[in-house]
């Protein structure tokens, strides 16, 4: 926890080099261009080419998803077709019920045409600064999760327009998809679930995918295999106290857990696994049989959700149980830091 603390007074400023640009629409798989779409030192400049038509149809149903076209150009990089959408739950419903304009976007590089990529990527989240007026909460949480070695999307501040009317500084963040796969393991054929409430909190609720309708399969769709995630289900909330450490450990990442869970409590990051049982991400490292936690999301840290407690309460949080709900509800920390060894690597951290 002191090492996590330490890194925050690191981050700023951030050095990276550019590099040449590219737009392929061959299907090639290159690894992404990291310090071109990223770059720490300058906020790229970003425009969105939307028809008066289109921004309409947007604006009609603005809390559904519902795509339509636009032209990208992205640093000076023109994408002339992807699918454009708002995106975002409390976030999106808190921009309708002010009656702004000014939603977070996913970006669809080749939903129009089949294989394209901007630099190696192939979706792109804009996000808007939800209820941060220093428009730094999430940048932040970003880089301390990865400075630290849990996998997670990189991002850039932006100067968005639309049709070249200014529409704001924003935040450039990674999709956790294939490409963001190929980037972090070795092999991307693994499964890759989205948890969400309630199904997110990870609790034994049966031996059948059904029972757990929250968690979305976003690979391997066609032909899909529930068994490992299943048996890790099983392991965490079943497993003797006394076999845990070696039961667990041998289906689910617990290091890359640990040092999540050490981030998460020191930024006051409640709007994720610890406080609501979602925004992270779930990936079946087939090279090493074991569950990695992605994480994912990070635009409420540093207590900017409050869990429904004051604010003295949230960060009052003991780092030795940092749920703000029934901890039954969360065996993925309450297990983990049952086992001595792993409770010790947790405050090391």
């Amino acid at each position: 926890l002191m090492r996590v603390r330490s890194l925050l007074g690191l981050l700023v400023p951030f050095v990276c080099l550019s590099v040449a640009a590219c737009v392929s629409g061959d299907g090639s798989q290159a690894p992404p261009d990291y310090e071109r779409l990223f770059p720490a030192d300058r906020i790229i400049d970003v425009d969105l080419a939307i028809t008066d038509a289109d921004w309409a149809t947007l604006l009609a149903t603005p809390l559904v998803d519902v795509d339509v076209p636009a032209t990208l150009t992205y640093d000076g990089i023109v994408v002339p077709q992807v699918a454009v959408r708002f995106k975002g739950n409390s976030s999106r419903r808190s921009v309708f019920q002010m009656g702004s304009q000014r939603y977070s976007f996913k970006v669809d590089i080749d939903d129009t045409v089949a294989g394209q990529n901007l630099l190696g990527i192939d979706k792109l989240n804009f996000n808007n600064g939800f209820k941060d007026p220093s428009y730094l909460r999430e940048r932040l949480a970003t880089e301390t999760y990865r400075a630290l070695g849990v996998p997670m999307s990189q991002s850039a501040f932006i100067r968005l327009t639309k049709n070249g009317v200014p529409f704001g500084l924003y935040l450039a963040v990674e999709q956790v998809d294939k490409d963001f796969l190929r980037a972090h393991f070795p092999d991307d054929s693994g499964n890759l679930y989205k948890p969400d409430i309630p199904d997110g909190e990870l609790v034994w609720r049966g031996a059948d995918i059904s029972f757990y309708p929250n968690l979305e399969l976003k690979t391997n769709t066609s032909a899909p295999d529930h068994t490992a995630l299943l048996n890790f289900f099983d392991v965490l909330n079943h497993a003797a106290d006394a076999d845990l450490e070696t039961q667990l450990g041998a289906v689910f990442d617990v290091e890359t857990f640990l040092r999540y869970l050490a981030v998460t409590t020191v930024l006051v990051n409640q709007d994720s696994y610890d406080g609501m049982g979602h925004n992270y991400y779930l990936y079946q490292d087939t090279t090493s049989g074991r569950f990695v936690l992605i994480a994912w999301d990070t635009n409420e840290a540093f207590g900017n959700f409050s869990c429904g407690l004051t604010a003295d309460a949230l960060l009052g949080l003991s780092y030795a149980q940092p749920i703000c709900g029934d901890p039954l509800r969360r065996p993925l920390i309450t297990r983990v830091l049952s086992v001595p060894a792993w409770r010790a690597r947790y405050e090391e951290l």
